[in-house]
This record gives structure tokens, sequence and C-alpha cells, in this order.
């Protein structure tokens, strides 16, 4: 139960981690300038490019750690 959930939260940052770098991307290329829909962060001045970058960098780190973790725990708690 305790691998699955941190399968999951493991999962979800790296989620937030991808959308936000694609954000960023998108955001310092101008491809998202003249975007018909939702808004995004970067492109519309919600965000700076340097709070959008310190997030991403966060969220890395906090990937990072979370993977780590769950691949240390997993191979200590196989079932026998």
């Amino acid at each position: 139960m305790v691998i699955m959930l941190l399968c999951m939260f493991t999962a979800t940052l790296y989620q937030i981690l991808s959308n936000y770098a694609n954000d960023l991307g998108d955001g310092l290329k101008g491809t998202d300038a003249n975007r018909i829909g939702e808004k995004r962060a970067v492109a519309s001045g919600l965000i700076s490019i340097s709070e959008m970058k310190k997030a991403v960098i966060l969220f890395a780190v906090l990937s990072l750690l979370s993977g780590s973790y769950l691949s240390w725990f997993a191979t200590q708690h196989q079932p026998v």
C-alpha cells in the first residue's frame, strides 16, 4: 500500500514538473503569445520567468527525492 501511494505521489510530482517546464519553455520561446483558449501562466504574465524557473527547480528536486525514496523503499520491502 505504501509503495502504491509513493508511486502516485511521485507520478503527480513528475506531471506537475512536466506542465511547469512546458509552460516555461513555451513562454521563453513566445509560442503562447497569441494563444486562443486557457491562459498560460508565463505568457499571460501571471508568473514571471524567474518565478517559474524556481518552481521547475523545486519540483525537479521534489521529484528526484520522491523517486529516489520510492526506489529505495520498494527494494527494501519486497514480499517473500
